[in-house]
């Protein structure tokens, strides 16, 4: 944006209303930005309005699985807790490392919210048979 001597000069002194230099192009530059914000602000195009849903979508709640035999079978929505501090394992999905594909920043977090999409995980299988056969029980060792 090219300033005039005056703006220059005066600094916030000068502005459209003292009609001195580029005083119209000014009052037209403040007309377009009013105009974007509004226009921005009504259509949900904010800043605020993306971090917001990215909020509510991460806080939603979900279903998760109890197991009456206590097995943990492939397709189980869980919670993984660390014993130690209390704290549930959760991941922000709209956090993302640059230049990584499928890498996801996991943390612990204290806050108790219960089961919500930042802390549900779906286990599942690396292969659909193994060395126990073709059932949906998750076996370690």
């Amino acid at each position: 944006m090219h300033y005039t001597v005056q703006q220059l000069q005066g600094g916030p002194l000068y502005s459209h209303k003292t009609r001195i230099g580029n005083w119209n192009e000014d009052m037209e530059l403040d007309t377009i930005k009013k105009t974007d914000y509004q226009m921005k602000s009504t259509g949900g195009q904010m800043p605020f309005n993306s971090t917001l849903g990215k909020v509510q979508h991460s806080y939603q709640v979900v279903p998760w699985t109890h197991s009456a035999d206590g097995c943990l079978r492939a397709g189980d929505s869980i919670m993984l807790r660390n014993k130690k501090t209390g704290g549930e394992l959760v991941c922000d999905l709209g956090v993302r490392p640059n230049n990584i594909d499928e890498c996801y920043r996991l943390h612990t977090s204290k806050v108790h919210k219960g089961p919500v999409s930042r802390n549900v995980y779906q286990v599942m299988k690396v292969d659909k048979a193994d060395i126990f056969g073709a059932d949906n029980i998750i076996r370690f060792g």
